[in-house]
């Protein structure tokens, strides 16, 4: 099974970062962005260069069915996903200070932040849980997340589907390869 990487968040800064590097180590990508079409599909065309398959998808990880559809699109396109790059986040606009923040700006940020990234991994342990036919996996990964002994981030939280196994079909590589 070819490595296939969703990158949340991929079409600027830390995420097409990661998406350039993952393709140098033979990854597939989905790009994933939510306004900046243009940045996402250059991304998504230097990964191609370096030989990889690449696709960019708009989705709103924010927004369940918006995550929903980018799994099913990757599906479609590249195939099932072996790593999530769990990297989209929302700061809120204008960078506001907490004491100036409504209930609905509050909500927006947990969208995307919190649940979105949540959701995101349930959309990867359906598809790289060993019980569901996928290769297994690590446990979930977000950039900035510091490093275990092994080269991968770790996660405060726990998705693990499977504690008793050892295996945690989340977000980081089967192979533990360090992207």
């Amino acid at each position: 099974m070819a490595s296939l990487m969703i990158v949340t968040g991929g079409g600027r800064g830390i995420g097409a970062a990661t998406a350039l590097l993952a393709a140098r180590n033979g990854y597939d990508v989905c790009v994933n962005y939510v306004r900046d079409a243009a940045a996402a599909e250059s991304v998504a065309a230097k990964v191609r260069a370096a030989g990889c398959r690449a696709i960019a998808v708009q989705a709103d990880v924010g927004n369940e069915a918006d995550i929903e559809r980018l799994f099913r699109v990757t599906d479609a396109e590249l195939g099932r996903v072996t790593v999530l790059v769990n990297n989209a986040a929302r700061v809120g606009d204008g960078r506001r200070r907490v004491e100036s923040m409504r209930a609905p700006e509050v909500n927006a940020l947990l969208a995307a932040n919190v649940t979105g990234a949540i959701v995101c991994a349930r959309e990867a342990i359906l598809r790289m849980s060993t019980k569901r036919g996928g290769p297994g996996g690590g446990q979930p990964v977000r950039p900035g997340d510091r490093p275990r002994g092994d080269g991968l981030a770790g996660h405060g939280i726990s998705l693990r589907e499977d504690a008793g196994s050892g295996r945690s079909p989340a977000c980081a590589s089967p192979r533990r390869r360090r992207v």
